[in-house]
């Protein structure tokens, strides 16, 4: 990232590239799963837990969790099988989980959502996009055809000259 100053102290620039892949990104999100529904194999979701649990993480235990993202490795009628990416506990920050298997009993489970695309904002990247892009395109057409931005034809003179 390259850091410039201004006014109101210095500013970030982001590549394009990166700034793509945000906004690309920016057109997924969480949403309810289908009740009575399990969710196929290699599904990122997030579980609510109905109650907090405690989980062991090596030489600490990490209380009162509520949340687990990760990705299902296995679904039947009574549990989730869950590569976990993150824990959030009820109070302070997330946890990284270190890709730790669990298997959680469907009865322990308040909510399930799972990771899709969503046609609002899909919609609302692609409008951005076509908008930005053509005033990219116009500005360069007008460049190329030699006029500048703020170029306006001059109306010709009505004004009759004195004899």
């Amino acid at each position: 990232m390259h850091t410039s100053s201004g006014s109101f102290g210095p500013i970030r620039r982001v590549s394009p590239p990166i700034a793509a892949a945000l906004m690309v990104a920016g057109c997924f999100h969480y949403v309810p799963a289908a009740a009575g529904s399990a969710p196929r194999p290699e599904t990122e979701v997030r579980v609510t837990l109905a109650q907090p649990i405690d989980i062991p993480m090596g030489e600490f235990t990490l209380n009162d969790v509520t949340l687990i993202e990760g990705v299902v490795t296995a679904a039947d009628g009574d549990t989730l099988g869950l590569v976990a990416k993150w824990l959030r506990p009820q109070v302070g920050r997330r946890w990284d989980a270190l890709f730790a298997t669990y298997n959680i009993p469907v009865a322990d489970i308040g909510q399930l959502e799972q990771w899709r695309l969503s046609g609002k904002r899909t919609v609302l990247f692609v409008g951005a996009s076509a908008v930005v892009t053509a005033v990219v395109v116009n500005a360069v057409w007008r460049v190329v055809r030699g006029d500048r931005p703020g170029d306006v034809d001059v109306p010709p003179a009505s004004v009759v000259a004195p004899r």
